[in-house]
């Protein structure tokens, strides 16, 4: 990994808050450890950026279009978290 790679994952780190719902969202740290290995093992390890821009921008777009909408989660219950977020809105409704 290289040392922009390990400055990101530590400014990720750091700022990873959930901020749906209630006031906040809290997470097991074992969830939270899970998504920094998988983004570690799926995006990463098999990036090469130039720039700070060109890795957020990749973070982004892994999140937001891949592990948000598609990428299942056992501790979902085997959903996206776009799915269990609506299913949630559904019972809610």
């Amino acid at each position: 990994m290289t040392a922009l790679q390990m400055v990101l994952v530590a400014t990720c780190a750091r700022s990873c808050r959930v901020f749906r719902g209630a006031p906040t969202v809290t997470i097991a740290p074992c969830v939270v450890e899970s998504f920094f290995a998988t983004l570690e093992w799926e995006l990463i390890e098999r990036s090469d950026w130039h720039t700070r821009d060109e890795a957020r921008l990749a973070i982004f777009e892994y999140i937001e279009c891949w592990y948000n909408q598609k990428r299942r989660h056992s501790s979902l219950g085997y959903l996206s978290p776009a799915e269990y977020e609506l299913q949630l809105l559904r019972q809610a409704a």
